[in-house]
């Protein structure tokens, strides 16, 4: 951006967002269209592990791709989004919310919780655990901002 300012930012993570909740829901209709009842909680589990492999349906090759492919596209545009909100905060934790802007300490933090991010997925297949425990403690802290 040439020229950032604040209603620019925000014109762009709105539409950022907006592309990949566009993305998820196209996906989730696909993969639904595709297996019916047979639709797994974590839907990249109703795919084999190479690309136009299903899990035993016969289904066309390019709809299993299609998904596996909407997918990488909506973590493209919503993870950097998410990352960008992670690392202000652990910034503002860690240096005391310190306005100056050093570039090493930006990429540092953002390369961590990348790999910290990366490491959990690989930790925990499962997502059913991750959205479970977001759940548990996300409820009760909406509660309180409630209350």
């Amino acid at each position: 951006m040439k020229s950032p300012t604040v209603r620019r930012m925000m014109l762009a993570c709105v539409i950022g967002l907006g592309l990949g909740t566009l993305v998820y829901i196209l996906q989730a209709a696909i993969t639904y269209a595709s297996f019916r009842d047979d639709t797994n909680q974590d839907i990249l589990n109703n795919f084999g592990t190479s690309m136009g492999k299903s899990s035993g349906l016969n289904l066309p090759s390019p709809l299993p791709e299609v998904v596996q492919v909407s997918f990488v596209l909506a973590n493209l545009l919503t993870f950097p989004l998410m990352l960008f909100e992670c690392r202000e905060i652990v910034d503002d934790l860690v240096f005391g919310g310190s306005k100056s802007y050093i570039q090493i300490r930006t990429f540092c933090e953002a390369a961590i919780l990348t790999f910290l991010a990366a490491l959990l997925a690989i930790l925990i297949p499962d997502v059913s655990v991750v959205v479970a425990f977001v759940g548990a403690t996300a409820s009760p802290s909406s509660l309180l901002c409630v209350a």
